[in-house]
């Protein structure tokens, strides 16, 4: 915990003042910018990793498109084709 958070912890406990109550508050806001902060140091790495994959497989995706242009509207026209006979199927069944 840094020494700054300590001691403005330290702080607001001694200028108790009657307000017990909202101590707990104020170190449950203070644990939260904590874990935060802790999480972020975590999932930072973890977003570049998939930001990283994305863009390999956008750029695999976009080669391939390139390289086999029928195919890839074919495999499209497909796909929306299953797409539109699921939504049939599941409209039909509402009836």
């Amino acid at each position: 915990m840094p020494s700054q958070v300590k001691g403005q912890r330290a702080r607001v406990k001694s200028e108790d003042n009657g307000l017990g109550p909202s101590l707990g508050k104020v170190d449950r806001i203070i644990g939260r910018a904590e874990l935060d902060g802790r999480r972020a140091l975590v999932t930072e790495p973890r977003k570049a990793q998939h930001v990283e994959r994305g863009r390999a497989a956008v750029e695999q995706t976009d080669e391939y498109v390139h390289e086999n242009p029928w195919q890839s509207i074919a495999i499209g026209a497909g796909v929306a084709a299953l797409v539109g006979i699921a939504i049939g199927v599941m409209l039909a069944d509402r009836r």
